[in-house]
């Protein structure tokens, strides 16, 4: 025990945590939820063609397109109505020309189902967020009937506002899951079930603020144009939806494993008898060289795609370098141990 306590990484967590565990909890978890907080203005965007290399098809075809036609009927929105009279529908479609950042609309025209089909061209760039904003524009016409107003832009702002809105129930599932996995592997070590929930919720949920954090890394630099010379990419209002997806994921996961493994380390070191202040530093020194040696090479990997002219690369490669620094450095640490320290 003499020779463990003269080892670097317990005295350095033992400075850290150990004397005024409760400042550095604090400290770091507000750290943490500040760089998150952008998150919650998040406008995630699907892969579209400024987002693509300059050399690919795609890409190419809408400079050229954008080049020879300006600003018209880029983005168009279809709205499918069910049967009605034609005047009626030639109404509405003036009605639906007539909307913000709606160029023209043309229709109605009969479908093999019996419905009406209308179409609408608006100014904005397939994919952007003036698009999207133009299908919220269109879905407030008033209509004469029961309309479903759709296209490539619609299906964009439906799947943002999916993912949005099932982000914290994920979020909440996870945590439950994580909490209930480390009370089985802290409850042979402790005393009570009380002493043993009670660090392992508080545990799960600093689990996924390095993952928060990651989606908050995204919008500031991604969103908010930020490093656009260093990162050579063209702002496009908001991060991809698959690369927050992935991002988010990818650190969630990491951070769950790395907190079980610190959990069963913990555990190890109370059963064979050692105290708080003593079971917190080993258990630090036995985990934080694997964690760390899996963030150089699982940082250095995703960081590297920082370098690619895909922009979805290029934010899934920054956001989660970012995430698996910031858990290392903070959580693996600083939090869970001080966490650790202050729950038992």
């Amino acid at each position: 025990e003499e020779g463990r306590e003269r080892g670097l990484l317990y005295r350095l967590e033992s400075l850290l945590g150990g004397r005024r565990p409760v400042a550095a909890l604090l400290a770091v978890a507000a750290a943490l939820l500040a760089t998150a907080s952008p998150a919650l203005r998040a406008e995630m965007l699907p892969i579209e063609a400024t987002g693509l290399p300059d050399e690919a098809e795609a890409h190419r075809a809408e400079v050229r397109s954008t080049a020879e036609l300006g600003a018209e009927t880029t983005a168009p929105v279809l709205v499918s109505a069910e049967p009605a009279g034609r005047a009626e529908l030639k109404s509405f479609r003036f009605e639906l020309a007539r909307g913000p950042g709606v160029t023209e609309a043309r229709g109605p025209s009969s479908t093999e189902s019996g419905r009406e089909l209308l179409r609408a061209g608006t100014e904005a760039r397939p994919g952007s967020l003036e698009a999207r904003d133009a299908v919220e524009g269109i879905r407030d016409v008033p209509a004469p009937v029961s309309v479903s107003v759709g296209g490539p832009d619609a299906e964009a702002l439906d799947a943002a506002r999916a993912f949005l809105g099932w982000l914290p129930i994920a979020a909440a599932v996870a945590m439950l899951l994580l909490a209930v996995l480390l009370y089985v592997v802290l409850r042979p070590a402790l005393a009570s079930p009380l002493r043993t929930a009670l660090p392992a919720a508080a545990l799960a949920a600093v689990s996924m603020l390095p993952a928060a954090a990651a989606a908050g890394v995204l919008v500031l630099v991604f969103q908010d144009g930020r490093l656009t010379d260093p990162l050579d990419y063209a702002p496009q209002g908001g991060p991809a939806l698959s690369a927050a997806i992935a991002t988010v994921g990818a650190v969630a996961a990491t951070s769950a494993a790395r907190t079980v493994h610190l959990a069963a380390a913990l555990a190890v070191e109370r059963k064979l008898g050692f105290p708080s202040r003593v079971a917190v530093p080993r258990a630090t020194e036995l985990t934080l060289p694997g964690a760390a040696a899996a963030t150089i090479v699982a940082g250095a990997a995703t960081i590297v795609l920082a370098g690619a002219e895909l922009v979805a690369a290029k934010e899934f490669g920054l956001a989660t370098a970012a995430g698996l620094v910031l858990d290392l450095v903070l959580v693996r640490a600083v939090l869970a141990p001080a966490l650790a320290r202050v729950s038992d």
